[in-house]
């Protein structure tokens, strides 16, 4: 889908909420209301915009939010490759990493719904459900993620560097399914069945479904989450019966543009997935800490063509990052989500003030490598800068050090696979 269509898209979803929600700004409901037949006084609406375009009723009954979001990155990359092979290329130069367009909102209290689409690199929809929220915990179903690692669950506006993880590999990401979440300031939970989904959002099939689960406890939550500390488990089993050679793990170098996957185990037969996450994070003032240990077992057939015997293939990864507010401010944490939020500023700059300045670092690792499968073993390296210039602008530089080695023995004379990489990246954000 081009921008042409994806505006297309938006125009569509507005124009098609109007049947949705009662008559706007002032006009005055059917006198048989849909919740009981009670005729209603004409309705009082409000229009703001407070970093997305909003639209409440007086009653609080309904709500519409309208935004999106706009990521435009550089990237300058030196690389080696210490191999007789010589394919592995980086490349430097731009892209516009994300450019999304999302409408959600809530209906008679309790109905909420969501639909976001991407008409930048990936091009395609990304969150895209209708669920009922009481407060205490909120059911869904449709396209979403799985709820699966704090890293991952962290809108890509608020992690403190460009790309997630090494260890993101592991997270099923979105699927469409059915989850029930919820908690409070110190305690997250969720749960889901989900069937895999491609790019378009289509099942691949009936047979290949992840049950994933999460669940976090927070025993130190003080002044806001000025003081925090976080403590999660997850896990996720994935049927994967059927897909033959097409199963694969890959990540990139903690960079996108440019970046083929060094650390990729190619296409493989498999039985099933199962991964296992623990997290642990914490906020003490302007100083932050997050990370994440993973392990992940595949069940690998022996003779695809003969699928009746199977080994199991260990996999893992971890990292540990760290940051420190220069000008005060503390990392925001969203509860009862358990993720990483929007950072405030305590002065932003254009109201005399010179923003948030924030340093960070991030040591990383994954072992895709193990037995027959040899899908290196990577390890990252990243320092950052963010300059928050408000809640809605961020400038980010990034450097990110990545080295990739062989995790399995070698055959005598078996030139081994080594790729070393440098970037620099930099990245313009804002939210509308």
């Amino acid at each position: 889908m081009n921008l042409a269509s994806a505006i297309l898209l938006w125009v569509l979803i507005s124009v098609l909420g109007g049947p949705v929600f009662p008559p706007v700004l002032g006009a005055q409901d059917s006198p048989a209301e849909r919740s009981g037949g009670a005729t209603q006084t004409p309705a009082k609406w409000t229009l703001s915009w407070d970093g997305s375009t909003k639209l409440d009723s007086a009653d609080g009954r309904f709500e519409l939010e309208l935004g999106g979001r706009l990521l435009m990155d550089s990237t300058w990359i030196e690389s080696q490759e210490l191999s007789s092979e010589e394919d592995f290329r980086f490349e430097d130069g731009g892209e516009i990493r994300s450019g999304r367009l999302y409408v959600e909102g809530t209906m008679y209290d309790d109905i909420v719904f969501m639909a976001e689409y991407d008409f930048a690199v990936d091009r395609e929809f990304k969150d895209v459900w209708l669920g009922f929220d009481r407060g205490v915990y909120r059911a869904r179903v449709g396209h979403q993620k799985e709820p699966f690692s704090l890293g991952e669950l962290t809108s890509g506006k608020y992690t403190a560097f460009l790309e997630r993880a090494l260890i993101s590999a592991f997270s099923p990401g979105r699927n469409t399914g059915i989850s029930v979440d919820g908690g409070n300031d110190r305690l997250t939970y969720g749960f889901g069945i989900f069937h895999e989904s491609d790019d378009f959002r289509a099942d691949f099939d009936s047979d290949r479904r992840n049950i994933t689960g999460r669940f976090a406890y927070r025993p130190i939550w003080k002044d806001g989450g000025r003081r925090m500390l976080h403590l999660g488990v997850a896990a996720t089993d994935k049927d994967t019966f059927g897909l033959s050679d097409e199963f694969h793990i890959g990540s990139r170098a903690e960079f996108h543009f440019g970046s083929e996957r060094p650390a990729d185990t190619g296409g493989f037969a498999t039985d099933g997935q199962r991964s296992l996450g623990f997290e642990l994070a914490g906020v003490a003032g302007p100083f932050w800490f997050s990370g994440e240990y993973m392990i992940s077992e595949v069940e690998h057939f022996d003779d695809p063509e003969t699928p009746t015997t199977t080994t199991n293939l260990d996999f893992g990864g971890s990292y540990l990052q760290a940051g420190y507010y220069l000008t005060g401010e503390h990392r925001r944490f969203e509860t009862p989500i358990g993720s990483w939020d929007q950072q405030h500023p305590n002065n932003s700059v254009g109201k005399g003030g010179k923003g948030a300045w924030e340093l960070a670092l991030r040591l990383s690792k994954l072992d895709l490598s193990d037995q027959s499968i040899d899908g290196g073993v990577i390890e990252s390296v990243t320092l950052g800068v963010n300059w928050y210039l408000n809640p809605l602008t961020r400038i980010v530089v990034n450097y990110i050090a990545s080295d990739r080695s062989p995790g399995i023995f070698l055959e005598p004379g078996e030139i081994p696979r080594e790729i070393s990489a440098d970037a620099i990246a930099l990245r313009a954000q804002i939210e509308f």
